[in-house]
């Protein structure tokens, strides 16, 4: 485990510890608690993260992040059942020490121990905490490993969010889900993720610089590879238009994240005689994928549920066009005018690949110059420090007596 605090400041009025099992490069969760502390990086809250592994993320990557405490795995059992049950050693120690001295404690994430263990040990040493499901209590995301989630979620998990002083969701669609597990209204409150805007804003116009010279079209895709993601409905319904746009490619990132699903991509690939033309480049760094974006004319995220979907904002920041689905909350970029909401369908995908594909590359630089202000607006990291700094304080002063 490690245990990586932000660099010495003046003193706070605000300490957070921020617990999450794992930190990668490519996933959801660590994107999120990223940003999130980029987000209190200013001062307002001393922040602390009690992380149990970096996959194979670099410390050193985090913004303002100094000093790294290693601390090695126990496992409890073997095969898929140690997987969930392991933790790292003296984690309940440390974590208690840090929740001692915190005012708020921040869980990320279940199903693992920084909730099913560390709840507990907040709960019995009185501490307030609040917790981020980060979409994993969504219909669709409990559909797989459906009988072994909602026993831990009966006999565990549905205590954690009861308890927590704040559940916080990331949309109106994550907190219906919510709602709909008998999750009080009172203990929900909604605040969107944010992206890095200053870091994404510029390659717009180095992008625009770029593209506007290229012979090829690229569409992206950033995301992990999971049925849930509907990758393989993307690759067929490009397959049905790519014929009538010879000039357009595909290009997904991301790593597999469901066994055989890779495979699954790539007989859709081969099935339409598209090797040529769309490609599966994998998991990328942080920084590799920011020229992933530079590169591209236009972004797509097909997939059938998300609580918020970060890759969605990061690429609007960036200046791309979007079309997400009905599955994903970005009901915004119909009314800003900076992309397509569509049916995670294949017919419904083709449909909305044909509208963008026809648009001239200006009229595309225009949709994606809408889309980076509707992201600078709301989906800032200074509007999200301010709601995370107005949640801790009210959740602190809700707790001291008197």
């Amino acid at each position: 485990m490690r245990l990586t605090r932000m660099r010495e400041r003046k003193p706070m009025t605000l300490r957070v510890v921020h617990v999450v099992q794992a930190m990668g490069e490519d996933d959801g969760i660590s994107n999120a608690v990223r940003n999130m502390l980029r987000a209190q990086a200013d001062g307002r809250v001393d922040a602390t993260l009690l992380v149990g592994r970096w996959t194979p993320y670099q410390s050193g990557q985090l913004a303002d992040v100094a000093g790294v405490r290693a601390l090695p795995m126990r496992r409890l059992a073997s095969g898929r059942l140690g997987d969930l049950l392991s933790y790292p050693q003296d984690f309940l120690r440390v974590l208690s020490e840090l929740a001692l001295q915190a005012d708020v404690v921040h869980l990320h994430g279940l199903w693992r121990y920084p909730s099913l263990v560390g709840a507990w040990a907040i709960r019995r040493i009185g501490v307030p905490y609040v917790t981020s499901p980060h979409g994993v209590l969504t219909r669709e995301a409990l559909r797989h490993n459906r009988l072994r989630k909602l026993v831990a979620f009966h006999l565990i998990e549905r205590r954690t969010l009861v308890r927590s002083s704040a559940v916080v969701a990331t949309s109106a669609d994550e907190r219906d889900a919510l709602l709909a597990l008998g999750i009080p209204a009172r203990n929900l409150v909604v605040i969107p993720l944010a992206v890095d805007v200053q870091r994404l804003v510029p390659l717009a116009a180095a992008r625009w610089a770029k593209i506007s010279s290229q012979r090829r079209r690229i569409a992206l895709v950033v995301s992990r590879l999971h049925s849930i993601k509907r990758i393989v409905e993307l690759v067929a319904a490009f397959a049905t238009v790519s014929s009538e746009y010879p000039q357009w490619d595909l290009v997904i990132v991301g790593r597999e994240d469901e066994r055989g699903y890779a495979e699954r991509i790539g007989d859709e690939i081969n099935r339409n005689s598209l090797a040529s033309r769309v490609r599966v480049a994998g998991a990328r760094a942080p920084d590799d994928l920011h020229e992933s974006y530079a590169s591209a004319h236009l972004f797509v995220l097909p997939s059938a549920s998300e609580n918020f979907g970060l890759v969605v904002a990061e690429a609007l920041a960036a200046g791309l066009p979007v079309i997400t689905t009905t599955g994903a909350p970005w009901r915004e970029v119909i009314w800003s005018r900076s992309g397509w909401r569509v049916e995670p369908t294949v017919r419904s995908l083709a449909q909305a690949l044909r509208s963008a594909f026809a648009l001239t590359d200006h009229e595309r630089h225009q949709m994606g110059l809408r889309g980076q202000r509707l992201v600078w607006e709301r989906y800032s990291l200074t509007t999200l420090g301010t709601r995370l700094m107005d949640l801790y304080a009210t959740v602190k002063k809700e707790t001291v007596p008197g």
